[in-house]
């Protein structure tokens, strides 16, 4: 069976909706999560009763007079977020559940009553919401300040104050798209204090971004920092929520700001980075913002990955991870004798550390201890004897654990496996409730067949992880066949899993229908091998992956599998760039390519991403332009399609119009597929069927 190019604009993709955001309640009664009630991206609440187990259903929607916000927008935007209805929720000290809206706080009581408007007030804009810990009070940012209100919708008040030109409590974008931080401010763990971010852009000029399809023309201004120019000026400030006194940490000498921890009511733990990311200083301070001391140091030849491992446990210890014995690693940190000791060794890195149980003095993580292409659940007890929970169940385990309860929530797929999302017991891994979503009718009905992993070798690395699409062998023979190369390619990502999310690409089966091989493979920069295996496109981007790509491509020639005369390929971000670089410096090999939304030219993208990869703009111009697709233009005489979104606040617009001037200037004959009214990614239904038709007749009728 076969299915029609529109059902690759359908989102989300065949056994993909699937419950998410998984939070237990304070007292541990209860299980919340937002999942569809029709298989589409609608989102309704959702709670499971750990008495009983019985699952309810406690709200569908949230209605709303307001129009999304333009930072509501750029909030969705930065988490890739497409789907509507309740997006986000959160449990309260008393039971209550949180609703953020827009602009707008709900809260719902109980699960009988109806949610209510915290803030009555239309001036109001309440962006980022969260309870304090005790339960009493909301903060919230409104018109770039800090305020805060009680449970009832008394004492509003604003408890943050500051140049209009400057913003408290929001976080800019440097620390949204690239360090993972989308929160500005943090409740201490008393409900006394709040810590903030202040962030001043005045020092970046302003770039605009104009609606051109739009009659009133208007433009949108962002505040975005190029390389080689000034980043923003980010300060962390500790405001007391009562006197409204507020106090300021001395980040003087440092760039960046990654992580903000609160470890004791009084004491703050700040994460602090250089500019070129090689070094990373824990600070501790008082909430006077006085320097307690500095309790981690830590330096790289390469850069430092920010994580999210930073966990109390009982008795003043706390837990860290680190890379800097090539993978990342367990340790346990004594915040008061300042020893840092490492908990977990071998060639295989922690994904995520999940929690810590006092019954039985054991410690829960994700790894790829047993395959880099898969994800399990391990415990450690204080021998340091690892246990796998999870490994008689292939594939990748996306979890959420509870302690005190001793249960999980496991959401477990493979390449032959639509996601399975369960309750489990955690000291046995027995099933307790079955959540998943039921059987996506269109798997069958399109035949979606799982790719083949496979190891190609490799003289530095020993190989490199690849999946292959092959067509039906009864239908179009044994091969070779004409193929397609999915791309991304880009560092601190891994395609090539034993994951669902691969068979259920529909772009990749629809080719696959069509008669053409579809292979993607992991080059050097990919995450989860290692750091060696990461940073060795250390200031030379466009040059190793391409020839891993390369190297690909001539194993599947030499085993008789693809035709050298008729390769494509494609990708989106860094897969577009990795698309115009594998078609400039191999035009011979890649003839046919459509890059999506493609970076060009790195010093028009922002400071901390490129930064960390290509080194200081002054320090080597050298390395900037040979990793310049317009370096190459020259050489891209294939058949190249480019695809980019207009009002693109991501990668700008200004790359592709940068590259078409070069090809104009080259003689080069190229394809434009523009979307006036599109961001970094289509999502507009009918711009997304018309950008899949356009670029799968395109790659079919050109390889």
């Amino acid at each position: 069976m076969s299915f029609s190019i529109e059902e690759i604009a359908n989102f989300p993709y065949p056994g993909m909706s699937l419950p998410n955001s998984f939070q237990f309640s304070h007292d541990n009664l209860f299980l919340g999560y937002l999942k569809s009630s029709n298989s589409d991206s609608k989102m309704s609440l959702y709670v499971i009763d750990l008495q009983n187990f019985q699952e309810i259903k406690i709200l569908d929607d949230l209605s709303s007079s307001k129009i999304e916000s333009f930072d509501e927008q750029m909030r969705r935007q930065r988490l890739r977020q497409l789907s509507t209805g309740i997006t986000r929720f959160s449990w309260m000290k008393g039971g209550q559940i949180l609703l953020p809206h827009g602009e707008e706080i709900y809260i719902l009581d109980d699960f009988d009553s109806q949610p209510r408007l915290l803030i009555e007030d239309p001036e109001i804009k309440a962006v980022s919401p969260q309870s304090s810990p005790d339960g009493t009070k909301i903060a919230f940012v409104n018109n770039g300040d800090i305020w805060q209100v009680n449970l009832d919708g008394s004492d509003l008040k604003q408890i943050t104050f500051g140049d209009s030109y400057k913003t408290r409590g929001v976080a800019d974008y440097i620390a949204q798209e690239e360090m993972g931080r989308t929160n500005g401010f943090w409740w201490s763990l008393d409900s006394k204090f709040v810590a903030f971010s202040e962030v001043d852009n005045s020092q970046i000029p302003a770039f605009k971004i104009s609606h051109l399809a739009d009659n009133n023309h208007q433009d949108e201004i962002h505040y975005y920092p190029f390389v080689g120019s000034e980043n923003p000026i980010v300060k962390i400030g500790i405001v007391n929520t009562d006197s409204l006194e507020c106090n300021w940490i001395d980040t003087s000498g440092y760039e960046y700001i990654p992580r903000l921890n609160w470890v004791k009511s009084n004491q703050i733990l700040v994460q602090l980075q250089n500019r070129e990311q090689t070094k990373l200083d824990v600070n501790l301070y008082n909430n006077s913002g006085e320097l307690l001391g500095t309790i981690i140091k830590e330096q790289s030849d390469f850069w430092i990955n920010i994580h999210e491992a930073f966990q109390n446990l009982p008795y003043g210890k706390y837990v860290w991870t680190s890379e800097k014995t090539g993978f990342r690693h367990l340790y346990g940190l004594d915040l008061i004798s300042r020893e840092l000791n490492q908990i977990t060794t071998g060639n295989w890195q922690i994904d995520s550390f999940e929690g810590f149980s006092k019954d039985t003095n054991e410690l829960f993580f994700t790894a790829t201890k047993d395959s880099e292409l898969e994800k399990h659940l391990y415990r450690i007890n204080k021998e340091g004897v690892i246990d796998p929970i999870s490994l008689n169940r292939p594939g990748i385990h996306n979890v959420k654990i509870n302690c005190d309860q001793n249960i999980y929530i496991d959401v477990n797929h493979a390449l032959s496996q639509q996601p399975r999302v369960e309750l489990r017991n955690l000291k046995t891994d027995e099933l307790i409730k079955d959540i998943s979503p039921d059987k996506d009718v269109r798997i069958e009905q399109f035949g979606l067949t799982p790719p083949k992993l496979l190891k190609i070798p490799h003289e530095k690395s020993a190989y490199l992880n690849s999946a292959v699409f092959y067509p039906d062998e009864n239908e179009y023979g044994p091969g070779p066949y004409p193929t397609v190369v999915y791309v991304y390619g880009g560092p601190h990502v891994q395609l090539v899993t034993d994951s669902w999310g691969l068979t259920a690409n529909l772009r990749l089966q629809y080719l696959r229908d069509q008669g053409f091989l579809v292979t993607v493979v992991d080059n050097h920069g990919s995450n989860r091998r290692g750091v060696s295996f990461e940073s060795s496109i250390k200031n030379k981007l466009g040059e190793i992956e391409v020839n891993d790509q390369k190297l690909m491509l001539d194993w599947l020639i030499d085993q008789g599998l693809t035709d050298e005369n008729r390769v494509g390929v494609f990708g989106w971000s860094y897969g577009g760039y990795m698309t115009l670089m594998c078609m400039a410096k191999y035009p011979e090999l890649f003839r046919v390519g459509a890059a999506g939304a493609p970076v060009v030219n790195w010093q028009l993208y922002d400071t901390h991403y490129t930064e960390r990869y290509l080194g200081l703009l002054e320090d080597n111009y050298e390395n900037y332009d040979l990793s310049n697709v317009t370096t190459y233009a020259k050489n891209l005489d294939g058949e190249l399609m480019i695809i980019h979104g207009m009002i693109d606040e991501n990668v700008h617009f200004t790359h592709s119009a940068e590259l078409i001037q070069s090809l104009i200037e080259n003689d080069k004959s190229y394809d434009l597929l523009a979307f006036p009214k599109e961001r970094h990614m289509p999502r507009g239904h009918s711009d997304r069927v018309y950008m899949e038709k356009r670029m799968m007749d395109f790659l079919i009728s050109k390889i």
